[in-house]
């Protein structure tokens, strides 16, 4: 009985200590408990809720997972270290203990909230729309939760529902300002310039402490219009105002990049390694060699890592040669669908992208391919143009001839890039709107589009070649780009493999365009066999393609192999 009243008295000291904001001396009060009482959940609990404001996020965790074996049915325990994981960036790791704490709380939207967060930190929309509407079929609903489905339905372009769902977020809380910007995001979808400054201005003046989203989200809205020099002017004022702000630092990069400031631009580019989307889905880069930051390579092994999209790794497979260059030995992990083609790339060691293995392997320094441009001091006069920096497979080239005739105009064509990419809804069209190709005489298509956009009742209206069900890798699709006069395409991976190739490729860019394209030019200086053709502000896309089906008919009759 002493020791249970003396526990008590110590526990309201210790309460004391935390109420009054003396951290350390509260968390060393709640050590002193646990060694008298190291079952006392509830101890063990505050104890790890201090670790963690300290930023002692290891002691932290052990006193959780402490909590959760003296007691597993311990919400609070299951949020706390939830919340803990999804800090350290160990986002899969935290999916079950949210899971757990709604189990053990079914009526808690935050649990919801904080789980749908989580899947749609990690990529995996379906889960988190799952969730979403999980909570929303409660008695009770959120604005958070509304307009996290409102969010995953803009993505998917469903604008009529995600409206109506930040409609009711704001019936449901007047103040929701994050309910404006999703509304600005919908209407800047479409085009709607106007109804979305209106949004934005409505979450900076319900919500002012949204700085950061409202300068962001006004910056982009300008880009959109090719307005780059408001666009800067926002992200210049975020930064001044928030030195830290990651999105601030990388979405000022990008216009820099786009107006050919290369210098400013790939510093800035830095900042992409300190976004949540980076740290999640890359490599953790818990390497005990150093980042490479241009020492010299000569006898030295250097690792290069793949990390964003496919057409990003052929972009920036160029510049793996120029390490060998300085005496390195190269391995290069890329996605498994490039490994063929890179394999051919003399003098590089290429394996398909296992971190795991990476760990195991022997090197003295590591570095994310799309750093190199950075560290070697890129500028516009310096891109390495090599005309063709991959070679395809003379086998498979010889194997598609026979399919592939020898008569006419041959064209390969892609109209739609991966829905997943946040870009998606821009840069793509629809085969209808390649209707004057079509119609261009001794012209056959072949069609490289892949998944879901191809097409097949069109197609075979217009004697389309469907190919795509048979490209299984950018090997097989860089041996039937060999055997066409020309690529046509809207800005996706093939474009890019068709330029590493060294094959005619015409690219239709869409307006305010993605940094690497550039601003008023019809060629690009990182492919000299491209020629661009840029979309107007507003301009449908069957206008775009018939000003190039003109140019294609301007062409002399040697002239159209070239492409150029």
């Amino acid at each position: 009985m002493k020791k249970s009243h003396t526990i008590i008295k110590a526990k309201q000291k210790a309460g004391q200590l935390l109420q009054a904001n003396r951290l350390e001396e509260a968390k060393a009060a709640y050590e002193r408990i646990c060694r008298q009482a190291p079952a006392d959940a509830e101890t063990w609990l505050n104890l790890g809720a201090i670790a963690g404001m300290l930023g002692r996020l290891d002691e932290a965790e052990r006193a959780f997972r402490r909590v959760l074996v003296l007691n597993p049915r311990l919400p609070q325990a299951q949020m706390n270290l939830a919340r803990l994981l999804v800090l350290q960036g160990r986002l899969q790791e935290a999916v079950p203990h949210y899971q757990r704490y709604i189990a053990l709380k079914p009526k808690s939207l935050d649990g919801y909230y904080q789980l749908g967060h989580t899947h749609e930190a990690l990529a995996d929309q379906g889960a988190a729309e799952q969730v979403y509407r999980a909570a929303l079929s409660l008695e009770e609903a959120s604005a958070g939760i509304c307009i996290g489905l409102a969010r995953l339905l803009r993505l998917k372009q469903e604008y009529t529902a995600a409206t109506e769902l930040c409609e009711r977020a704001l019936q449901l809380d007047g103040s929701a300002g994050l309910a404006y910007q999703e509304l600005g995001h919908i209407h800047k979808e479409q085009s709607r310039f106007a109804e979305a400054l209106h949004c934005y201005q409505q979450l900076i003046a319900v919500a002012p402490q949204e700085q950061e989203g409202y300068l962001l989200s006004l910056g982009v809205l300008y880009a959109e219009q090719e307005r780059y020099t408001e666009a800067l002017e926002c992200y210049n004022q975020l930064v001044a105002a928030k030195p830290e702000s990651v999105n601030g630092h990388w979405n000022r990069a990008l216009v820099q990049l786009l107006l050919g400031e290369f210098t400013e631009g790939w510093s800035g580019y830095e900042w992409r390694r300190r976004r949540d989307e980076w740290l999640v889905q890359m490599w953790p880069g818990r390497f005990v060699q150093p980042l490479w930051a241009g020492e010299p390579l000569s006898g030295r092994t250097i690792l290069v890592y793949a990390e964003q999209g496919f057409g990003d790794t052929i972009q920036f497979g160029r510049y793996l040669p120029l390490l060998l260059a300085q005496g390195a030995r190269v391995i290069f992990h890329c996605m498994e669908g490039l490994v063929e083609l890179f394999s051919r790339m003399a003098g590089i060691e290429v394996v398909a992208r296992d971190y795991e293995l990476a760990l195991q392997q022997t090197f003295d320094f590591h570095i994310p391919l799309m750093s190199l441009p950075h560290i070697m001091g890129t500028t516009l006069e310096t891109i390495p143009t090599a005309r063709a920096y991959l070679q395809t497979d003379a086998g498979r080239v010889a194997a598609w001839r026979d399919r592939i005739t020898q008569k006419g105009f041959r064209v390969g064509l892609v109209w739609a890039g991966a829905a997943k990419n946040v870009a998606n809804r821009m840069r793509s069209t629809t085969l209808a709107a390649f209707a004057a190709l079509a119609a261009m005489p001794d012209t056959t298509i072949y069609s490289l589009q892949k998944d879901e956009a191809a097409g097949s009742e069109l197609m075979a209206q217009w004697g389309v070649v469907d190919l795509g069900p048979e490209l299984h890798n950018f090997d097989e699709t860089a041996a039937v780009i060999a055997n066409l006069d020309l690529v046509i395409t809207v800005d996706t991976a093939v474009a890019h493999l068709a330029g590493a190739l060294g094959v005619p490729v015409w690219i239709l860019i869409y307006s305010s365009p993605e940094w690497r394209w550039l601003l008023g030019r019809e060629d690009s200086p990182w492919y000299p066999s491209a020629r661009l053709f840029r979309q107007q502000l507003g301009e449908p896309w069957p206008v775009l393609v018939e000003r190039m089906v003109t140019a294609l008919q301007d062409l002399p009759a040697d002239g159209q192999k070239g492409g150029e």
